[in-house]
């Protein structure tokens, strides 16, 4: 698929066909479908635009301020093929990176989130009356995040957490993680974003999770700081 958009050399057809490939690969055609079809003219000029763009890290950028810019979970898997150093911005990572945040807010003594780090969540797509819903929202407490929305909003949250992952991976501390050591072709970006994905799942089991590791060290100690389980 990523072959194939790097081969549209400016033929909307060739753009149409591969863009919703992806999309049937993503499960993400609802809407998406239609949206590329109807706007199959001058498709392939907007996707190189958006690549160079977001390549660039051009906040101030037209297309990516233009009002009628495509952008949502189903067209993040499209330039993740295209762009560099590019995430998919969806719902799991953005929960993810929102419980990350709050873990980094709360060891600093920080009592809201940083704008620059405030990056918004969306909700999981589930029917209403699911038995067991999904936590999206990485919020707690004072530690609140905004809600996510199409378009150039979510366009620019996306370059920003290119940014920060990018940056995460360049630090000296993460030289030697496993992250740098994945199989060729996926990169060491790639590897984040699909542990990201993994963990932003239901953030509310991650809750779980931590509460009974915690529960779990304080019953391994008695009063005078002496393992009981050894």
């Amino acid at each position: 698929m990523r072959n194939d958009l790097e081969h549209i050399h400016g033929d909307d057809n060739r753009a149409l066909d591969a863009t919703l490939d992806v999309m049937s690969w993503g499960g993400v055609c609802a809407g998406n479908a239609s949206w590329l079809k109807a706007n199959k003219q001058g498709l392939a000029g907007l996707l190189e635009a958006v690549q160079t763009a977001m390549d660039a890290g051009d906040e101030l950028s037209p297309v990516l301020r233009s009002k009628h810019l495509r952008f949502n979970s189903g067209m993040t898997k499209v330039y993740s093929l295209l762009c560099k150093n590019f995430v998919i911005y969806d719902s799991c990572v953005a929960a993810a990176l929102g419980w990350l945040i709050v873990k980094y807010c709360q060891s600093q003594g920080l009592y809201n989130v940083p704008h620059a780090l405030c990056f918004p969540w969306a909700a999981a797509k589930e029917a209403p009356n699911a038995a067991a819903p999904k936590r999206r929202n990485p919020g707690d407490g004072n530690l609140q995040f905004k809600g996510l929305r199409s378009g150039t909003h979510h366009a620019l949250w996306n370059l920003r957490a290119n940014w920060v992952l990018s940056t995460v991976l360049a630090h000296p501390a993460a030289k030697g993680s496993p992250f740098h050591s994945v199989d060729s072709p996926h990169d060491p970006l790639r590897a984040l974003e699909a542990s990201l994905f993994m963990i932003g799942y239901d953030i509310g089991l991650q809750r779980v999770t931590v509460a009974a590791r915690q529960q779990e060290a304080l019953l391994s100690f008695d009063g005078r700081g002496a393992s009981l389980t050894h």
